[in-house]
């Protein structure tokens, strides 16, 4: 969560500086950003990019039933439900 916090932030702050007010080594959140995404990180992009085009079509509304039904509607058979419910991916997607 720090990583991500100074990624964010890089552009406005000192990388040096926040990794240093943060207590944490410049080296790791160089090695994080290089590292390529999880199997999971890759899933959760996957399922915000989903539940954006269904937030952009329905007239931007927000409804977690109506976003989970129109998720549950697209999967192929066989695919995995998301290991989270809508509404919280929504928090987090802003």
């Amino acid at each position: 969560m720090k990583y991500a916090w100074v990624a964010q932030h890089s552009a406005d702050f000192s990388v040096h500086l926040m990794c240093q007010s943060l207590n944490i080594c410049r080296s790791a959140f160089y090695a994080w950003k290089k590292a390529p995404l999880s199997a999971k990180a890759e899933e959760d992009k996957a399922l915000t990019e989903v539940i954006k085009t269904s937030f952009n079509e329905g007239r931007e509304c927000y409804g977690t039933r109506l976003h989970t039904a129109r998720f549950n509607r697209s999967r192929t058979h066989g695919e995995s439900p998301p290991y989270w419910p809508v509404n919280e991916d929504r928090r987090n997607a802003g």
